[in-house]
């Protein structure tokens, strides 16, 4: 089983509460299935993407409030990196692997605030 969730699971955003408890949901959910499944060769796994580049997002052009300039790559997901992911652990390539989540945001979520902050900051003073 391959769920896909959002790294809004661990990072909120304004006015979104529900769907950010939603998504932890998901990936809780998941990793009880793991463990309730598992032992009959079923594994259950997560995508968790950030931004994605939608015909949505394009359209935004300078209105988009995330984009890649926020991530420490510099890009956000394509429709392709999801799909990618969801087949790895769809596939005999994550025999082993049950129970886990796989973050696609550009990194993100793994910083605490973005790089543009401190560039921002140096031009004020």
């Amino acid at each position: 089983m391959v769920f896909i969730s959002s790294n809004t699971a661990y990072r909120a955003i304004p006015n979104r509460a529900a769907y950010s408890a939603s998504k932890g949901g998901i990936n809780s959910f998941s990793k009880a299935l793991a463990v309730d499944l598992g032992p009959y060769g079923i594994r259950c796994n997560v995508v968790l993407p950030g931004t994605i580049k939608t015909e949505r997002w394009v359209q935004m052009g300078s209105k988009q409030i995330v984009n890649g300039t926020l991530t420490p790559i510099g890009d956000i997901s394509d429709f392709e990196d999801i799909a990618n992911a969801a087949f790895f652990f769809g596939s005999d390539a994550s025999k082993n692997v049950t129970g886990a989540e796989l973050i696609l945001d550009g990194g993100m979520s793994c910083q605490l605030y973005p790089q543009l902050l401190n560039d921002l900051k140096r031009k004020m003073m």
